[in-house]
């Protein structure tokens, strides 16, 4: 099975592939997501994309997951 959308490479709490988010947002959320992650062992990353190109978001979030 080939899959339409490409997957990023994890380059940091913030992934903004499709260029939505402006750097001081950018900047806000990668703080946040810093301090969440030293409260507890949980990471989370914020990431972007231009397009899924027609696949469903659960299996292309599962790749991704899996790929970082």
């Amino acid at each position: 099975m080939a899959y339409a959308a490409d997957l990023p490479a994890l380059t940091g709490r913030v992934v903004d592939n499709a260029g939505i988010i402006d750097a001081a947002t950018k900047a806000a959320l990668t703080q946040k997501l810093a301090d969440f992650e030293t409260k507890g062992s949980d990471q989370i990353v914020v990431a972007t994309i231009p397009s899924l190109d027609g696949e469903e978001i659960e299996p292309y979030a599962n790749r991704l997951f899996r790929f970082w």
